[in-house]
């Protein structure tokens, strides 16, 4: 057998990993069953309300979430990561199947229209809240330290950072590079 070059070798390596992420995001063989998440969601029904459609702006509707979201939100109040007093006694006793259930369920139900309106004082507290995430976002990126490079024979400076790449300068050559 012929040894492969380094090329070859690269490519068989990027083949295999595409493989293997299209395998691992296909949906697993086993299913939620929305009929038993039907029988499970009547405990459901006293705070969602029917089909997932609460009529009180105290609960959320579940009705037409998806059944990701759904099963994440379960999880987590399960988990401890999200918390709250009417919840967390709800979906601790639950398993991974009976969120699964639950969450293919509410996402099958249809989303009715309420007559629900929303407290302007609340949404703009939200909006300010997003604002004021933003402006905190933006403002704790730092600059990386100006550093020497030794090969080229110049400096090169960060001059923005984002989460994936820098935008590097090079003061000697006067030309903009991209590094991620």
């Amino acid at each position: 057998m012929m040894p492969l070059s380094k090329r070859a070798r690269a490519w068989l390596v990027y083949a295999i990993w595409i493989v293997a992420c299209l395998l691992l995001s296909l949906p697993s063989l086993s299913y939620a069953d929305a009929q038993a998440g039907a029988a499970k969601a009547a405990v459901c029904a006293a705070c969602h309300g029917q089909n997932g459609n609460s009529t009180s702006g105290d609960y959320p509707s579940l009705a037409g979430q998806t059944s990701r979201y759904i099963f994440i939100e379960l999880r987590d109040f399960k988990a401890g990561r999200r918390s709250d007093p009417r919840m967390s006694p709800m979906a601790a006793n639950l398993s991974s199947e009976d969120m699964h259930d639950l969450a293919d369920y509410y996402a099958a139900q249809t989303l009715a229209s309420t007559d629900f309106k929303a407290d302007a004082m609340k949404v703009e507290g939200g909006q300010e809240e997003i604002r004021q995430s933003a402006l905190h976002d933006v403002s704790s990126r730092r600059l990386q330290r100006p550093e020497r490079n030794s090969a080229r024979g110049g400096a090169a400076v960060c001059v923005y950072r984002s989460s994936s790449s820098c935008r590097i300068s090079a003061r000697k050559r006067g030309s903009t590079t991209r590094a991620t």
